[in-house]
């Protein structure tokens, strides 16, 4: 692994001298040991105002707080409180239904089947996206099915389906409901990065409708989906999704630097609250904020919403992500649905997971990897095979989001490193 180390050391290396984040910590498992956990570059690219990243940094996770999310709907699976074939119209009554989503898409939203006749569209099919069809012949999938989760087909043709997504849907992204919400909330009035506006954006995550329709297996990424995933825990439990995450996924791994951050609500479940200084900066908000972002929630909604939300808003070392990862194959190990999360749920998605296939990092489908991307820079990837964890975490939204190259390459060319 010395070898492997050296080349990873370069690799992130050339992307700070790339600009494609100012600072990272890499954090590499096998098996339940550790191989490589080695911090890069530094907090931001202004020498005055910066200093070396540090293995004990906090980084805002962004999306990869959605695997957080699924572990917390899981737990509570395993524990009885929650069902993956539960309508979520049982524990959130004021949300969507399935059959009103298909009566907006039928007023006139543009479908899938339009926009796969495009040019583009077209290209993407020849260039070999794997249906949901082929993978279902897969040996996991099998196993997936085998094991008795029910496909959308099954549950539809029920005569207990009660029109409604179900949480499962929520978790692979089957509900094809909106991709911008931030979008959304603006053009109802939200003020981003505002208080006071919790209610308000809730009813419009509820009252949210899909953006496209959606053939049987097919996924359409939307932050929504996890929104309700948190409203369903919030409520099948009489409990906030702070305390609530805390105390069932945090605290009983013995993640100590793992936390949503609430200053401003003068509450946490998490004490002490870590200082600013230890966060990493993620980006110069000149549209709401005004600042550097830092110790706070770099995702809009997130934001609005106080700062938790079960889409984004968690911080964490490397090295906790790390260890959250190993308890994922330690459980996958073991059976049950924690195992299934890494089978096909739709073309693009397990549950929470994402699938790495010909649609996200196609190098790393040969080794049966799944992984997961934060906006602000962050990233994680699973190889069940060989029991191995690999963690990325940058702030590469600094000092601007779009002002980066691409980091998929890097990524990749890393994780096949360290895949065998």
């Amino acid at each position: 692994m010395s070898d492997a180390r050296r080349e990873i050391a370069a690799l992130v290396q050339g992307g700070i001298a790339e600009r494609m984040f100012p600072g990272a910590v890499v954090y590499v498992s096998r098996a339940g040991r550790v191989v490589a956990h080695e911090a890069f570059g530094s907090t931001t690219y202004d020498p005055a105002a910066s200093r070396p990243i540090r293995l004990d940094d906090l980084f805002d996770l962004a999306s990869l707080t959605k695997l957080y999310t699924t572990a917390l709907v899981l737990h509570l699976v395993e524990r009885g409180v929650l069902r993956l074939d539960d309508p979520v119209r049982r524990h959130v009554p004021e949300a969507a239904s399935f059959a009103e989503s298909q009566d907006c898409l039928k007023a006139g939203l543009q479908t899938r089947r339009e926009r796969v006749g495009s040019p583009g569209s077209q290209d993407c099919l020849k260039a070999g996206l794997q249906t949901r069809r082929e993978r279902v012949r897969s040996p996991g999938s099998q196993d997936c099915l085998k094991a008795g989760l029910q496909t959308r087909r099954e549950r539809v043709g029920s005569p207990g389906f009660s029109q409604s997504w179900t949480i499962e849907d929520l978790l692979a992204h089957r509900t094809g409901v909106t991709a911008d919400l931030l979008g959304e909330a603006i053009r109802h009035g939200i003020r981003p990065c505002e208080p006071g506006q919790s209610d308000a954006l809730w009813r419009i995550i509820f009252a949210c409708r899909p953006a496209v329709e959606l053939r049987e297996g097919q996924s359409h990424y939307s932050d929504v989906d996890f929104l309700l995933a948190q409203a369903v825990c919030e409520r099948a439990t009489g409990r906030g999704l702070a305390s609530l995450m805390a105390s069932e996924v945090p605290e009983p791994l013995g993640l100590r630097e793992t936390c949503f951050i609430v200053r401003s609500a003068g509450f946490s479940p998490y004490r002490p609250l870590p200082s600013i200084e230890r966060c990493v900066p993620t980006e110069f908000d000149d549209r709401w904020r005004h600042c550097l972002v830092a110790g706070e929630v770099h995702d809009e909604v997130a934001a609005t919403l106080g700062g938790v939300a079960g889409h984004a808003g968690l911080f964490a070392t490397a090295g906790d992500v790390g260890r959250f990862c190993q308890m994922w194959l330690r459980e996958a190990k073991d059976g049950g649905r924690w195992g299934l999360a890494f089978a096909p749920h739709s073309d693009q998605f397990g549950l929470g997971w994402r699938l790495c296939n010909a649609s996200f990092s196609p190098r790393l489908e040969r080794f049966g990897a799944v992984g997961h991307l934060g906006f602000t820079g962050t990233s994680a990837f699973l190889f069940p095979r060989s029991g191995t964890v690999f963690v990325l975490l940058s702030n590469r939204v600094h000092p601007r989001r779009d002002a980066a190259p691409s980091r998929l390459l890097l990524l990749a060319q890393i994780a096949e490193l360290v895949a065998d």
